[in-house]
């Protein structure tokens, strides 16, 4: 959703290799799941196998994010629409990331936790105050206090 609404704003961003990279990385999570699924039948072997693919994308990751920010910045993100448009793009793309992430109560909780505060303030303003105040802290956080050791908030 965020590609197409750029290409026209940003035509220096390099979009067919960030989709390259993130068709790539969706290939190794496929296969990183396939592999943990193998494990009742022998565990070494798709150990080495999920190892691999998770080295292949935290070598990808911080580059193909870098190009991200880099290019979306809030600067450049302030100059390229009004506040209104603005926080209409962000709720859209807020609401899309949550219809395709599961578990949710992990990834609100990741996503919420692992922002600087200006970042988590803008994603918690377009997420429901239900999920905010009261799933994350509460009933969700069971599931995720054993992220606790890598979140920054």
């Amino acid at each position: 959703m965020a590609f197409p609404y750029s290409k026209d704003r940003i035509p220096e961003m390099p979009f067919e290799r960030l989709e390259a990279e993130r068709e790539e990385i969706e290939n190794l999570l496929v296969q990183g799941q396939e592999a943990l699924e193998q494990m009742d039948e022998d565990p070494e072997l798709p150990l080495r196998g999920l190892e691999a693919h998770l080295w292949a994308i935290r070598e990808m990751w911080h580059p193909h994010i870098g190009v991200e920010e880099e290019h979306w910045d809030p600067q450049r993100l302030a100059e390229m629409m009004e506040p209104g448009e603005h926080a209409k793009v962000s709720g859209q793309l807020a609401k899309v990331s949550m219809d395709h992430a599961e578990p949710l109560e992990l990834v609100a909780s990741f996503a919420l936790r692992n922002l600087p505060a200006t970042d988590r303030e803008a994603l918690e303003s377009n997420m429901p105050p239900e999920v905010v105040n009261e799933m994350v802290p509460s009933p969700w956080k069971e599931k995720w206090a054993p992220m606790k050791p890598f979140l920054l908030a």
